[in-house]
């Protein structure tokens, strides 16, 4: 008997899902009549539609797009290694350190750029 008591009482309370939504039952954030915008107004009991107010929906012609929605999981896996810091550094800013070394803007005192290294200004560990 337990077992038919226990099968009523799991139907009822998995039937309340099915409800409709109101106030009561919502959490703290549902209001009934924040869900869809209004297409018109109302004038006396009639809805009048304003077509004004009707979203329109304007979407792209896609005619010869060769691009995919989505990316498959069948795509095969990338072989590259991943990319640290010191990769960023050596194709972004190294080149840019290397001429202005060879071209005499960093010493041993005051190590200053006035081009490419936006004139930072440090002193060095030998000058103390």
């Amino acid at each position: 008997m337990p077992v038919i008591k226990d099968l009523i009482k799991g139907l009822y309370r998995g039937a309340n899902r099915h409800k409709e939504m109101t106030s009561k039952r919502g959490n703290k954030n549902f209001h009934p009549s924040r869900g869809l915008q209004r297409t018109g107004i109302k004038v006396g009991l009639r809805f009048k539609n304003v077509q004004e107010m009707i979203p329109e929906i304007v979407v792209p012609n896609l005619e010869g797009f060769t691009l995919k929605a989505y990316v498959s999981h069948k795509c095969p896996d990338t072989t590259e290694p991943p990319i640290t810091a010191r990769d960023i550094f050596d194709a972004c800013v190294a080149p840019q350190v290397k001429a202005d070394f060879k071209d005499g803007k960093f010493n041993n005192v005051n190590v200053t750029s006035e081009s490419s290294s936006e004139g930072v200004t440090k002193q060095s560990n030998q000058s103390r």
